[in-house]
């Protein structure tokens, strides 16, 4: 199930897709954004201090949102770690619909994919 016409037939009907990815499937996290120095193993983008950000949930119509992880904990980043002068901190989003298979709504790794797979009770 895991390829990119059942994402595209989930879509078509409105259903969000919890599916694992291919055991035999090399995750490649490509996405253009500015803010991105490049991703975790989990798809999680790192920021340009090297910290990965947080996932916040997801945002209609804007996409799945990060947070830096310092202002997820109320911490001040280090000064060569800062990327904002809110106390909100960097927030990033993520469109699925640039690649459904590597950032799906749901992250793989959140606790809702391991409750609907049935890892968590």
């Amino acid at each position: 199930m895991d390829n990119y016409p059942i994402y595209e037939l989930l879509k078509h009907y409105g259903i969000t897709p919890f599916i694992s990815l291919d055991s035999r499937t090399k995750a490649k996290f490509n996405y253009p954004h500015p803010d991105i120095l490049c991703f975790d193993d989990h798809g999680h983008p790192i920021c340009h201090g090297g910290i990965p950000m947080v996932n916040w949930g997801f945002v209609e119509p804007k996409g799945v949102k990060y947070r830096c992880w310092f202002a997820t904990k109320g911490l001040e980043p280090p000064k060569e770690c800062k990327c904002s002068d809110s106390n909100y901190g960097n927030v990033v989003y993520i469109k699925p619909d640039f690649d459904p298979r590597m950032f799906p709504k749901v992250p793989r790794d959140s606790e809702a994919f391991a409750v609907f797979k049935g890892q968590v009770y």
